[in-house]
């Protein structure tokens, strides 16, 4: 429905800027079918799709539409089942949402591997307010890293890593790469760590 209305019937461009749906039913057909509309009208500024049990196929085409989003401001994915292969195809994506805000990938599955690519492809991000990464079963190298980097953004407000399996130690080493002047980003703090796990 929305690719076949790309257009109106006096010619002109469909100017979607937000899209949200929470807790339905998407699933993988679901993220393809809007992601190819989204491309094809390259105007959305906000996509929420929380908790709509998308999975690695649907997770890749957002990633895809991220590519054709240049105005993309929030991208909401809570509690998704992305796993780390997800959120490597949307960290990959990221150096192209130069305007992004808001970047919501908690309760995923990330894990440090997916942790690891967020890291990498946000220092070009320098309009990203709110990063969001709780519950996501990252470790102390995954947590360190996204930390580092978050340091040196200078527009972030809030990094969210609680929730995740970091240990006494792992919460010290986080707070040593944000550095003292940055500790205040980690809201809403590392209270509700899960610790280190036992293997």
């Amino acid at each position: 429905a929305v690719v076949s209305t790309q257009s109106t019937g006096e010619g002109k461009s469909l100017d979607l800027r937000t899209f949200i749906a929470g807790r339905n039913r998407l699933e993988n057909p679901g993220a393809k079918a809007l992601s190819a509309a989204f491309s094809l009208l390259g105007t959305l500024e906000q996509i929420e799709v929380i908790q709509n049990g998308i999975q690695y196929e649907g997770i890749a085409a957002i990633a895809d539409c991220i590519k054709h989003s240049p105005n993309l401001k929030i991208l909401n994915l809570n509690d998704n089942i992305m796993t780390p292969k997800g959120a490597i195809a949307i960290a990959n994506a990221l150096p192209s949402a130069t305007m992004l805000q808001t970047l919501n990938m908690g309760d995923c599955l990330v894990k440090s591997k997916g942790a690891l690519a967020v890291a990498e492809n946000i220092k070009g991000l320098t309009n990203l307010k709110e990063l969001i990464l709780s519950y996501n079963e990252i470790k102390i190298d995954g947590g360190e890293a996204v930390s580092r980097v978050c340091s040196g953004l200078t527009s972030l407000v809030t990094l969210d890593l609680d929730g995740n399996h970091f240990g006494t130690d792992g919460k010290n080493k986080i707070t040593d790469a944000l550095g003292m002047d940055k500790i205040s980003l980690l809201k809403p703090g590392l209270d509700n760590d899960e610790g280190v796990p036992s293997d």
